[in-house]
């Protein structure tokens, strides 16, 4: 429902009121139309609102309602708006909010009811009539006004006149007032936060250099701790990159020296010689270039062959092997010696051009001896039965390294077969002489552990393995006759050498006295003769 803003016209005077207001005070007047003391204009005024509201309310004519008007035709102000006309009575309808009507110059009706002073006006004694109308209006207003200031302020609970609905249809509140409220809510939390804030900064200290210091010493604090992180991240990215270039580094390093073995095995392959023509100065410098790494792998390899924890005498006959790691043959042992490794490293170092008593007696046809390396050219001939005889020339290189602990022998040599058929071996000898103690029967002298470690392999890793089997009773021939002459020609140089430390001692001069030296001397002569390999049909 709409509550309208009447505007009704009397004697060129406009007249402004709202129709619930109209309504109240025709309900009033309505009473003293009989009364005969009413001047014709109070009652011209009367049919006029009384006209106005019922053809813009209630839409009927006035002779039926004017007398029995319903004592519940107040309707209660609302928000709700639309325009219309009425041009039959030169009344125009404006919505409008009724805690502030507005008038159709622009300003305000009146403050809770119409302006009864602009009423007054109509009804002045100027007109010829007596002032009792204009009292009478004069209470009627002042009775109205009361009225509607007191339903005005009464409590929706009361249902106040002129309210006639239900308590349970009470109207909703317009989207403008709902919007209005939220804005307000917004506004009220706005100054809640503002007097929030304006309370936690009241605690801040009022001494203005004192918030100064402690503003600096916080800016201070967070700068060396932003400092600190930023080093502590720029320290763990370096560590990172770090770890990355030393894993790239050993990478790099690793496939140098795998670039670096592979060109080496093939220079090496390509300089061996292919031909029993070949100079022995060519040959020596490519073993000179072999000594250093094979110096190199003395650990390795006698860690391997398990030599390298054995202090008791050992040995073993050598085998032929055909593995992963190529062809080979291969062979070990561990001797005692009672000698100094002095004396020992000295015999093992001529013991190629020590008269042989096996096989040729001329078999070394050149030596040489320099400080702390020798060269030697063998050749020797073998001969097995079932077999045609084979020639077997060999060029040895003897190098001797001196440790704190131990002498080592790198002896390597280039032996070429000839036979039915023709093979050319590479071997590595591997001699490491370490001193120990050996109980005699004279008692405990200081001797020697001689560890020996043997291995041949192809010099031309493309070699038919079919050649090598054909061969292998040669070459292991071969080599055990090549270890009895070294064996036999250490032996000779030992027990000359205690012969002659048995002469520069005291001369026996009795016959008594000259038998127990002879014994003696027969006993270090047998003492220095290790236990010697047997070889099938050597001659």
């Amino acid at each position: 429902m709409v509550e309208m803003l009447l505007v009704i016209s009397i004697d060129n005077c406009k007249i402004h009121m709202l129709e619930s207001e109209g309504l109240y005070l025709i309900r009033s007047l309505c009473k003293s139309v009989l009364n005969p003391s009413l001047s014709p204009q109070l009652l011209q005024f009367i049919r006029e609102l009384t006209r106005e509201l019922m053809q813009t309310k209630f839409h009927c004519s006035f002779e039926s309602t004017c007398f029995n008007m319903p004592t519940t035709a107040f309707f209660p102000p609302l928000t709700i708006r639309n325009q219309s006309l009425c041009d039959d009575l030169e009344t125009m309808c404006l919505p409008v909010n009724t805690s502030a009507p507005v008038m159709l110059d622009g300003t305000s009706a009146f403050d809770g009811a119409f302006d009864g002073e602009l009423m007054l006006s109509l009804f002045r004694p100027s007109d010829g009539s007596n002032e009792s109308d204009s009292e009478h209006l004069m209470s009627l207003i002042e009775s109205f006004k009361s009225n509607y200031a007191m339903h005005d302020e009464s409590d929706r609970e009361d249902r106040p006149y002129p309210y006639t609905r239900s308590k349970t249809r009470w109207r909703k509140r317009p989207n403008d007032e709902l919007k209005h409220l939220r804005s307000q809510i917004v506004k009220l939390e706005g100054l809640v936060t503002n007097l929030t804030y304006s309370g936690s900064r009241s605690k801040v200290p009022t001494n203005r250099k004192k918030a100064r210091d402690d503003q600096s010493n916080v800016l201070h604090r967070l700068s060396k701790e932003s400092r600190r992180k930023k080093m502590e991240a720029a320290m763990a990215e370096n560590r990172k990159l770090k770890l990355m270039v030393v894993s790239q580094f050993r990478v790099a390093k690793a496939l140098q020296t795998a670039v670096d073995e592979s060109m080496r095995l093939r220079a090496r392959k390509v300089c061996w010689p292919t031909s029993s023509a070949a100079s022995d100065e060519l040959v020596f410098a490519l073993l000179d270039e072999e000594k250093e790494l094979q110096y190199a792998a003395t650990d390795k390899v006698m860690d391997e062959s398990g030599v390298s924890r054995m202090y008791h005498p050992y040995i073993s006959e050598m085998v032929f092997q055909n593995d992963k790691n190529g062809v080979s043959f291969q062979h070990n042992d561990v001797r005692v010696i009672p000698f100094p490794v002095a004396n020992v490293v000295s015999a093992l170092r001529h013991s190629l051009r020590h008269r042989s008593r096996v096989g040729p007696s001329e078999h070394c046809r050149k030596f040489l001896m320099y400080d702390n390396y020798s060269q030697a050219v063998t050749l020797d001939s073998v001969d097995i039965p079932g077999s045609l005889p084979a020639t077997v020339t060999g060029r040895h290189l003897l190098w001797s390294v001196t440790e704190p602990d131990r002498t080592v022998i790198a002896w390597s040599s280039f032996n070429e077969y000839q036979g039915r058929s023709h093979v050319r071996l590479l071997k590595r000898l591997w001699f490491s002489v370490e001193p120990t103690q050996v109980q005699t029967s004279s008692g405990t002298v200081q001797g020697s552990i001689l560890r020996t470690i043997v291995r041949f392999t192809p010099v031309d890793p493309e070699v038919d393995l079919k050649h090598i089997k054909e061969m292998s009773d040669v070459i292991i021939c071969a080599y055990k006759r090549d270890s009895v002459r070294v064996v036999l020609a250490v032996r000779d140089q030992l027990a000359a050498l205690a012969a002659r430390v048995a002469s520069t001692s005291t001369i026996p001069k009795t016959s008594k006295d000259k038998l127990i030296y002879e014994k003696t001397s027969h006993t270090v002569r047998t003492n220095a003769i290790p236990p010697l390999l047997s070889c099938p049909s050597t001659r």
